[in-house]
């Protein structure tokens, strides 16, 4: 079995981390981030038009979406859960 020194697992591991950041700037066309978002492109469309998701239009036509873009879109819709919400209500009660 061969080894690794520290300092290749390091370079290799920038690498990786290059390889990740490259694809998640790789532009999507609609039909693209319907299918990673699981989402119907009549869909897509609607948000939008509601300019409720992040998109680029370039030369005014055809939609483009970057992945890392839609990522954060995704997080930011959070819905708390039942649990979170009672722990976020009696963390408030508690500094009253």
């Amino acid at each position: 079995m061969k080894y690794l020194n520290i300092n290749k697992i390091y370079e290799l591991l920038a690498e990786i981390k290059q390889l990740i950041n490259h694809q998640n700037l790789e532009p999507l066309d609609l039909i693209q981030a319907a299918e990673y978002l699981n989402l119907k492109p009549s869909y897509m469309y609607s948000l939008i038009h509601q300019q409720r998701i992040p998109h680029y239009k370039p030369g005014g036509k055809k939609v483009y979406f970057i992945k890392a873009e839609l990522n954060k879109w995704i997080t930011e819709s959070k819905i708390k859960s039942a649990s979170e919400v009672e722990e976020d209500y009696n963390k408030q009660k508690e500094k009253e």
